[in-house]
């Protein structure tokens, strides 16, 4: 073959490499939202909303098996909360006797031990429904794998 056509072929199929149009997707993410109220060790409660979402569609039964409520031991969702050595200025809406919380928030969505799939995970704390108000943490992740959440509040 010539040099001057493996040249010019070259070059014409790094032009229409670099000026062909780059196609790009999202992946839909199902999600569910779970209440959970944390209890101090002053019997103060603090309630946020943990959204947990999966990529595509298929594992929202997995979500779904995620219970409202959590108590600090279980499986999908579990918690530890301490008194912050942190001195922060208490806000204005927090109450006068208000003491400042260490939250971990632990959060793994399970699959069916003989479903070998993965699928990528993410999770976001925060004082609305599905992600709104303030988001206190956030952590990605994947199926079957732990995703941790710290955080700090005021009650």
């Amino acid at each position: 073959m010539n040099r001057r056509l493996m040249l010019s072929t070259l070059i014409a199929g790094s032009a229409t490499a670099a000026l062909a149009p780059v196609a790009y997707g999202s992946a839909s993410w199902c999600d569910d939202d779970p209440l959970v109220v944390i209890t101090t060790p002053t019997l103060r409660s603090l309630d946020v909303h943990v959204t947990n979402s999966a990529e595509g569609e298929e594992p929202r039964i997995y979500l779904e098996r995620v219970p409202d409520n959590q108590d600090p031991q279980n499986a999908w969702i579990g918690w530890s909360v301490v008194r912050s050595n942190n001195a922060g200025k208490r806000p204005s809406t927090a109450a006068a006797d208000a003491v400042l919380w260490d939250v971990t928030l632990r959060v793994t969505i399970h699959t069916d031990g003989t479903n070998k799939k993965k699928f990528r995970t993410r999770s976001v704390t925060s004082s609305g429904e599905f992600a709104s108000g303030t988001i206190y943490a956030q952590a990605n992740g994947m199926s079957d794998r732990l995703m941790t959440m710290r955080f700090s509040m005021w009650a």
